[in-house]
């Protein structure tokens, strides 16, 4: 996970290369794929998908007109459903909750050039992975919590650490958090196992996420400072 976050790029100076284009639009645009994803019930793992697509596209390209953005972002949105969901919603549900602002082939075509920008490498580690898995370290090794061995699969114990095993109430307030954090601009000048660390603290403790996220001090609260 350290090695592939490594590879995916976001540029935190990206609105440099967009003149036409301020964070509060990004914002705007990220608040309304959320209830797009709301309404087609849509996981949290295709929106982050998805907002990954949308910033490591602009990190590339250069004076993207301000009313295509829409386009964009709904066209990332529609590549991550198919790669994340069992059941994706059509390609006419997209463009409809465009409400006329683009229609299908504009979406088709946006696609291709979304894919080839991105060289089809489709596959960071978003802020929800990371948090999965500093949620199932807390839980395992921090309050020492046993799987349920009654109704948990018969795994190895290397399996048995990707079967759920964390309160998911706790999960969903951090994810909220997280949410709003990647709202901001400002948050693409942090990795995603950062921003996920630096929640998981607001719920937690400082030892916790030194002892489940492998950050130092330093890298733990730098992005809680920037909170």
């Amino acid at each position: 996970m350290v090695k592939a976050e490594e590879y995916y790029h976001r540029d935190a100076d990206m609105f440099g290369r967009h003149p036409s284009l301020q964070p509060v639009m990004r914002a705007m645009l990220l608040d309304w794929l959320n209830e797009v994803c709301q309404a087609y019930t849509l996981s949290r793992q295709t929106y982050y998908l998805a907002l990954d697509f949308f910033d490591r596209y602009l990190s590339t390209k250069r004076d993207i007109c301000k009313k295509r953005l829409q386009l964009l972002g709904i066209t990332c949105l529609f590549i991550a459903s198919k790669i994340e969901e069992i059941f994706p919603p059509k390609l006419d549900r997209f463009s409809f909750v465009c409400d006329g602002a683009c229609d299908d082939k504009e979406i088709l075509a946006k696609e291709q050039l979304v894919l080839n920008t991105l060289n089809w490498e489709l596959s960071p580690l978003t802020p929800n992975s990371w948090l999965n898995v500093y949620m199932q370290i807390y839980s395992n090794n921090v309050l020492n919590k046993p799987c349920d061995k009654e109704n948990a699969p018969d795994l190895s114990s290397g399996e048995r650490f990707l079967f759920p095993n964390f309160e998911s109430k706790l999960f969903v307030q951090i994810a909220h958090l997280i949410d709003l954090c990647t709202l901001n601009a400002g948050s693409l000048a942090f990795p995603y196992s950062v921003i996920a660390a630096s929640a998981f603290y607001h719920f937690t403790n400082e030892d916790v996420v030194l002892q489940c996220t492998g950050k130092n001090k330093n890298d733990a609260l730098s992005f809680v400072e920037y909170t």
